[in-house]
């Protein structure tokens, strides 16, 4: 099946993850969470809250940049196989349904 089917037919999600448990990933996750219930055992009320704001800005700014990266390795894609099929120069057709053609 191509993958194209795939994302369709079964909703192939390109962020999903997969993480081994043993794997460094999942290790680092946990030092992590040891971490910060250290540190929220530190805090006050007051700190906890300053905590957690600045734990859900750093997640929005993560899933920004993953963001920007799958996009920017889907146009590195794209380039690849525009490379691969060389001086490609015939009419694509465009799917919003006019018969008009762009020129590639």
């Amino acid at each position: 099946m191509l993958i194209i089917d795939k994302l369709w037919r079964e909703g192939l999600s390109p962020s999903e993850r997969h993480m081994r448990m043993n794997s460094q990933y999942r290790h680092i996750l946990n030092k992590i969470c040891e971490k910060e219930a250290c540190l929220r055992a530190e805090l006050s009320e007051d700190g906890i809250k300053c905590f957690e704001t600045y734990n859900d800005f750093l997640g929005d700014l993560s899933a920004i940049t993953e963001e920007e990266i799958f996009v920017d390795a889907f146009r590195l894609g794209a380039k690849f196989i525009l490379d691969i099929l060389g001086n490609y120069n015939r009419n694509l057709y465009t799917l919003d349904g006019n018969d008009t053609q762009e020129e590639v």
